[in-house]
């Protein structure tokens, strides 16, 4: 699921700038923290075991920080457990090694919807100066689809979650809607990640057409994060979310768009 165009935030932002501003992650070493002013509180980035994986908390209190940070980590290990979850994660890192991309997981509220941004990279920044930060990820969706032919393909990513919400499916592994399981919430998070990577290679087919729409660019992107189709992990050996759902013994999911979308 992405984020639509005119979602933004002042929390976003100031995590966003202060993503842009690590120089090098793979050298960085787990528990760092990086702090950027927004408003009146600070978002804290933490680097996880992983490299160019990090965490933003929504909360300055290390407590409440440390409490998020733990369920992202715990989340991470279990989709690192399984092959085509390690495979996710170890392609991520090397996208982050090789080409300079971050992805950040944001703390959101339990009710907000899971979703994924593209972001520029502190060198994409400096050579397009954007005025603000919808015009940074304006230019981001660009380099995330591979449309600027004059640069290399990827961006930084932004994947918003929440250790609470997972997809609530029917027998027949169609998603019925969002509710509270923090047992299945790491399918979640695992499927977002699956769109970031693709931003970070700039793969994506994101952000062109309805993404409930199967015969649209979108719409692809969600089958292929998924894993349906043509997209299935027995045809393509890509990680997806059914391919990780099955390292852990979790029901497949059958399609994409819930019932009353």
């Amino acid at each position: 699921m992405f984020a639509l165009a005119s979602t933004t935030s002042r929390r976003a932002q100031g995590f966003a700038m202060a993503l842009a501003s690590i120089e090098s992650p793979a050298l960085s070493p787990p528990g760092l923290v990086y702090s950027t002013s927004w408003s009146n509180n600070d978002t804290m980035l933490i680097q996880t075991q992983y490299p160019g994986i990090y965490i933003a908390t929504a909360s300055d209190n290390q407590r409440e920080a440390d409490r998020y940070a733990g369920k992202v980590n715990e989340a991470l290990g279990k989709i690192a457990s399984g092959r085509s979850g390690g495979e996710l994660l170890r392609g991520i890192s090397s996208l982050s090694a090789t080409r300079q991309r971050k992805l950040t997981i944001s703390e959101i509220d339990s009710d907000d919807d899971p979703c994924t941004e593209a972001v520029l990279t502190r060198p994409q920044i400096a050579a397009y100066d954007p005025s603000d930060f919808r015009a940074n990820k304006r230019i981001a969706k660009q380099f995330a689809r591979g449309e600027v032919s004059s640069e290399p393909a990827g961006c930084s990513a932004i994947v918003n979650w929440n250790p609470k919400t997972s997809i609530k499916l029917s027998r027949n592994g169609s998603p019925k809607r969002l509710h509270k399981d923090p047992k299945e919430s790491f399918a979640v998070l695992a499927h977002e990640m699956i769109h970031a990577s693709h931003v970070m290679a700039g793969t994506s087919k994101a952000w062109n057409g309805d993404r409930y729409d199967e015969t649209s660019e979108a719409g692809q992107e969600e089958l292929r994060a998924v894993g349906l189709g043509a997209y299935a992990h027995a045809y393509t050996g890509e990680p997806t979310e059914n391919s990780i759902r099955a390292e852990h013994r979790l029901q497949a999911r059958s399609k994409y768009k819930p019932r009353d979308a």
